[in-house]
């Protein structure tokens, strides 16, 4: 207990920030403890954010955006041409017929 005192003691602010620098803790010893994590609770939860950057993950999600895009203007592309072609055969039938 005594000793858990003493390493309290000699607990800085520059040990707590930095807590593998030898110079940071007193005596001039190593710290065992791990630095804590300064990541929202909410963000270590997420898989999604635990492992992707967060730019990355915007660039994705902007890429997947825009190749929606694209997929929807074909699509829109060959309905209107698919139109088109039958109006010009029912034009062509009633010009014969």
């Amino acid at each position: 207990m005594i000793q858990g005192q003493k390493q309290d003691l000699f607990q800085t602010n520059a040990e707590r920030f930095r807590p593998n620098d030898p110079e940071a803790v007193g005596l001039g010893e190593r710290s065992t403890q791990e630095p804590e994590l300064s990541v929202h609770p909410s963000r270590i939860s997420s898989p999604i954010n635990r492992n992707i950057p967060p730019l990355r993950l915007n660039i994705m999600l902007l890429h997947l955006r825009v190749t929606l895009t694209v997929i929807q203007c074909v699509y829109k592309c060959t309905n209107l041409l698919s139109k088109l072609k039958k109006s010009l055969q029912n034009s062509k039938q009633a010009m014969r017929g």
